[in-house]
């Protein structure tokens, strides 16, 4: 994650004032890498909140090279067939109850209709834009 953030820094413009969160996941098996920038987050059907902690981070505003990882990176192990979102700001800054994205993802037939829902939830929420979600669902052994 630090070098891709260095390297999206290395790619702007000179004297780009753009700034961005972002998350990623790294699926391997039962194992769960997950790096949050900014206030993107990943969230687990059924758990009550997000898994990373918010953080004032921005791809743009500063290098990640000597930032303590545990700030914006962890894992965890998730059981098979367990669906994990992985949201813009657009999703955790529009809806106002969070626990409602893991009710959504433990409530939905399938990763498609998931990924639907919590993007209609922010729209209902007054999102305009950066709403992003990516849903999956598959085996863990995978």
């Amino acid at each position: 994650m630090v070098r891709l953030a260095a390297d999206v820094l290395a790619a702007l413009p000179k004297g780009s004032r753009s700034r961005s969160c972002l998350v990623l996941a790294a699926l391997r098996g039962e194992s769960v890498e997950l790096a949050s920038i900014g206030d993107s987050n990943a969230f687990v059907a059924g758990a009550a909140n997000g898994l990373a902690s918010e953080n004032s981070l921005l791809i743009g505003k500063e290098p990640l090279a000597g930032v303590r990882a545990e700030l914006f990176h962890l894992r965890f192990t998730r059981a098979d067939g367990e669906r994990i979102a992985l949201v813009s700001d657009g999703i955790t800054n529009f809806i106002p109850d969070r626990s409602l994205i893991p009710r959504l993802l433990a409530e939905s037939p399938s990763d498609l209709a998931a990924a639907r829902a919590i993007a209609e939830a922010a729209l209902d929420g007054g999102a305009g834009d950066n709403v992003a979600v990516a849903a999956f669902a598959g085996r863990a052994g995978v």
